[in-house]
């Protein structure tokens, strides 16, 4: 099997990549950071797209826009990329012959599609409210997907992964809990989130093996699958999540609540019932021991 991976430098995209050539399969990616190499290019770019996945039997659309540290996203970038690069993606598999184009396409969404909501754990048919760029640019990602793949006959499928957590990769060193290990090991203070907005962290180990099962049903049995959350159906809070690696390291700073602290914030835990009933998928490593490697893989770096 060739597989072709938008994003393939990106914290899933490297990740998958690996466990590829351990389970033998060959990948082709794409990604705008891959300098002087067959893999660089830009899913903005028709022409990108059609050259890097020529004779796959199938892509994994990993690349996109998303907002790190808490910053917005620009509407303007969310728009160009998750939405026109996905355009393009679908695009490519009309445009190339039938005897080299994919077979399949299989995108990766995120929990941000929901929005604010009211029922815990969220399913997957919940009324999605975005209320931000990159949740709103997400979802008419998704649309597209769904509407054009259907009308083509192409078989497809759409995951929407949880906080991912777990990886060293420098794009996600901004982010919780990266950035809070990092702090520790300096023995700086630990700065707590907002109380309120809680997540549900699922290990990018989990994440991947719910990509691997998909694909093989995509690949093997040529159908869609229908739209499923990837998450632990666990509710962290920010605070919990400090405190947890404030005892997990023994860093001698302290915890602190900046003084911009703000009493709101969106929830989010997810339901993956459908997972699991559809690809016999359940998490399988917990935020305490996941927290635990990759603090360990942390503090080894810096020694």
């Amino acid at each position: 099997m060739r597989v072709g991976i938008t994003g393939v430098l990106g914290v899933v995209g490297t990740q998958l990549a690996s466990r590829f050539v351990e389970d033998g399969i060959e990948t082709c990616g794409l990604d705008n950071r891959a300098q002087f190499s067959e893999q660089q290019g830009d899913i903005c770019d028709l022409d990108d797209v059609r050259k890097a996945f020529k004779n796959c039997d199938g892509i994994v659309h990993l690349a996109g826009a998303s907002a790190l540290s808490g910053k917005e996203l620009d509407p303007n970038i969310a728009h160009k990329v998750n939405v026109l690069g996905t355009l393009n993606v679908i695009d490519s598999l009309l445009e190339l012959s039938v005897d080299i184009k994919p077979k399949w396409l299989l995108y990766i969404s995120c929990y941000h599609v929901y929005g604010r909501q009211s029922r815990f754990p969220v399913a997957e048919w919940a009324r999605c409210h975005p209320s931000n760029a990159q949740g709103i640019s997400k979802l008419l990602a998704e649309d597209l997907v769904q509407s054009k793949c259907s009308k083509l006959n192409i078989p497809f499928g759409i995951l929407r992964l949880s906080s991912v957590y777990g990886s060293m990769h420098t794009s996600g060193l901004k982010a919780l809990p990266n950035s809070l290990i990092q702090q520790a090991l300096k023995g700086e203070s630990l700065i707590c989130p907002s109380e309120n907005l809680t997540y549900d962290f699922i290990h990018i180990e989990d994440g991947i093996e719910a990509i691997i099962k998909s694909i093989r049903i995509l690949h093997h049995h040529q159908k869609s699958l229908p739209t499923m959350n990837i998450c632990s159906g666990v509710e962290t809070r920010g605070s919990d999540l400090v405190t947890t690696l404030h005892q997990l390291t023994h860093t001698p700073g302290d915890i602190k609540i900046p003084s911009s602290y703000k009493e709101h914030g969106e929830r989010f835990v997810g339901s993956s019932e459908k997972a699991h009933s559809v690809l016999g998928w359940t998490p399988k490593i917990q935020l305490h021991e996941g927290l635990e490697r990759l603090y360990q893989a942390f503090k080894e770096k810096t020694l």
